[in-house]
């Protein structure tokens, strides 16, 4: 079976090599006096696995990423918890169907439609081949983004497996430098993903913009390389099997209000299953491709 055995670092140099010349980010502190009441609960309701190992970067319970001392740093939903919800069908009063979780339980399906007023123009902030993104303001105030497929391309089945495949990986995936998917909707007629809100946008745009490319000094853009790095090594050699992304362009790297960065679009995105009879084809953005996605191929 074949494995993904260079060095980390290497391949994180050179899956963002394009980078050198543009990028900013540090790791965001958590609360601590929450993480250790949110891990209790988490620990004493007895969903983690049975093997530990507190000597890497991440412990192996499930949903729970702690530091080499075993401290928990973060949290998120465990895959028991993801099957039992995503599934599960809810018919909301205009008969329509969704399937959406977030830290704080289930968002109503009425409540994104309220927070956009059924999708308005004036909450899209930006839009491409694939559909629109929105920005929303849920009742609890907290600000997300919704990318929606417009609904010509739902009918497509190349954009209907991209979607269903981001969906598959980041419920599967927890890393500080990778967007946070916090729901979707499933439904045939309002296909939509719901991630935490990034309020500079893309790197992409930060850099065509005269004021935003300023703002991006040197040092910021070398931890911004730094943190996509880190991500990428997440990718390919914490996750089993293997996930590689296939379009770390600019334009895939998102920025918050601290200019800290987050790898996001997993469209594309593949599992290195070497089960797999697919992984002959080289999909994905060229010049955006990881390298191991090419090493891989070429070992099968």
């Amino acid at each position: 079976m074949a494995s993904i055995d260079y060095e980390p670092k290497l391949l994180a140099i050179l899956s963002i090599s394009f980078f050198l010349s543009c990028i900013f980010v540090s790791v965001a502190a958590l609360d601590p006096a929450l993480l250790a009441s949110e891990g209790k609960a988490l620990v004493e309701s007895g969903w983690w696995s049975v093997n530990s190992n507190l000597s890497s970067l991440r412990c192996m319970w499930l949903g729970i990423v702690c530091d080499r001392a075993g401290s928990i740093i973060e949290i998120s939903p465990p895959p028991e918890f993801l099957k039992a919800t995503q599934p599960e069908a809810t018919s909301s009063k205009n008969g329509d169907l969704f399937s959406i979780w977030n830290y704080d339980g289930r968002i109503a399906y009425e409540d994104i439609i309220a927070a956009t007023e059924n999708f308005d123009l004036r909450y899209c902030i930006g839009t491409g081949g694939y559909g629109s993104v929105y920005r929303a303001q849920l009742p609890s105030g907290k600000l997300v983004a919704l990318k929606k497929l417009h609904r010509r391309e739902a009918e497509e089945p190349a954009f209907d497996k991209s979607f269903k495949n981001e969906v598959e990986l980041l419920t599967q995936i927890r890393h500080r430098s990778i967007v946070k998917l916090y729901g979707f909707c499933l439904h045939q007629r309002c296909m939509f993903l719901v991630y935490e809100y990034m309020e500079k946008g893309s790197l992409f745009c930060a850099l065509r913009n005269d004021v935003g490319a300023v703002e991006l000094k040197w040092m910021k853009r070398a931890h911004i390389i730094k943190d996509i790095a880190h991500a990428l090594s997440y990718l390919h050699h914490e996750c089993n099997p293997p996930i590689v992304h296939r379009d770390i362009s600019s334009s895939n790297v998102l920025l918050n209000s601290e200019s800290k960065s987050f790898v996001a679009d997993f469209g594309v995105a593949r599992l290195l299953d070497p089960d797999s009879s697919n992984n002959t084809v080289l999909a994905g953005t060229y010049g955006y491709i990881a390298p191991a996605s090419e090493l891989w191929r070429l070992k099968l």
